[in-house]
């Protein structure tokens, strides 16, 4: 069961604390998305801004 799937009801009345948890695993998938005409393209421009520095580039998640 993920826990997502429960909020969004596709286990009928059945919630959180119907389950024993045992262990979470999960995937974590990104996207990157920008302009066409921004300077971070390629992608690598992104990642040496980053490691450049951290605080230049604001991000979400």
């Amino acid at each position: 069961m993920q826990l997502l799937n429960i909020i969004l009801g596709k286990y009928g009345a059945f919630d959180e604390t119907d389950v024993r948890w045992l262990a979470t695993a999960g995937a974590d998938f990104d996207a990157v998305v920008g302009r066409a005409d921004s300077e971070y393209v390629p992608l690598r421009n992104v990642m040496d801004d980053l490691s450049s520095d951290p605080g230049s580039c604001p991000g979400r998640g």
